[in-house]
């Protein structure tokens, strides 16, 4: 279990730049979530809303072709994913799958943009 002192550190690695009040925003709007191996977190080519930063777990990073699965990346603890498609405001580009159980934390659309254009403004 993660705990919240150690999912803002995470946060803060990520948005390093990020004042002390914008992560603590940012972590209170957020929700942490667990979730089993085999859940897809992103679907290829879906409008989807939400970045992710690995808390635990490992997820695959992956596209499907022709029916047959090719793995392109996977993420840990640590890491984030699902920004792409909200900055460039575009369907996934690839699909998210956890390998194992997983917790993320969960930042909607609107917590996001509102980081990225108060980080883009200073």
């Amino acid at each position: 279990m993660v705990s919240a002192q150690q999912a803002k550190q995470i946060l803060t690695d990520i948005f390093p730049n990020a004042p002390a009040d914008t992560i603590d925003l940012l972590f209170n709007h957020a929700k942490i979530s667990t979730y089993p191996s085999g859940i897809y977190l992103c679907t290829e080519d879906k409008i989807e809303d939400t970045f992710y930063i690995m808390l635990t777990g490992r997820v695959d990073v992956f596209r499907t072709k022709e029916g047959k699965r090719f793995v392109l990346d996977y993420q840990e603890a640590g890491s984030s994913f699902g920004e792409i498609a909200l900055i460039l405001d575009t369907p996934r580009s690839a699909d998210v799958v956890t390998t194992q159980e997983t917790t993320v934390l969960e930042i909607s659309r609107v917590d996001f943009d509102t980081v990225i254009n108060g980080l883009s403004h200073k």
